[in-house]
């Protein structure tokens, strides 16, 4: 029969192991919550400068972000709505179009085309400039 305190002993060996694994992660975590804080407030900076239509999709075509002269531009443009809410019909088709044939990286439009740059974990962005 195993020793009632070697066991516990034991047991709390691993309850103080996996109490350091956890403060850890944690801290890993607060990291990088406090990196991803840091480059939202920076997309959010970098969106409100400039004269581009920019908007931020996800996979569903839901807006994610835009900037402020896209907000201004596209009627029915605002985080959370589909992007088809914003655009033209006949852009909006060019531009799922472009989304759908999943290029892995920028797909530069020119002329009336938007230039679409794909983002690692889905979505991406479109600058409609000027439009």
């Amino acid at each position: 029969m195993t020793d009632p305190s070697q066991l516990i002993a034991d047991l709390r060996a691993r309850v103080e192991a996996s109490t350091r694994e956890i403060e850890q992660l944690a801290s890993a975590l607060a990291a990088s919550r406090a990196l991803s804080d840091d480059l939202e407030s920076v997309v959010d900076v970098l969106l409100g400068m400039g004269d581009v239509v920019v908007v931020v999709v996800d996979d569903d075509r839901r807006i994610r972000g835009l900037s402020r002269t896209a907000a201004e531009r596209l009627d029915g443009a605002a985080v959370g709505k589909p992007l088809s809410s914003a655009l033209p019909d006949d852009l909006f088709d060019r531009v799922s179009a472009d989304l759908d044939a999943g290029a892995a990286g920028a797909h530069r439009g020119g002329g009336e085309n938007p230039d679409i740059y794909p983002l690692p974990g889905g979505g991406a962005v479109v600058v409609l400039d000027g439009r």
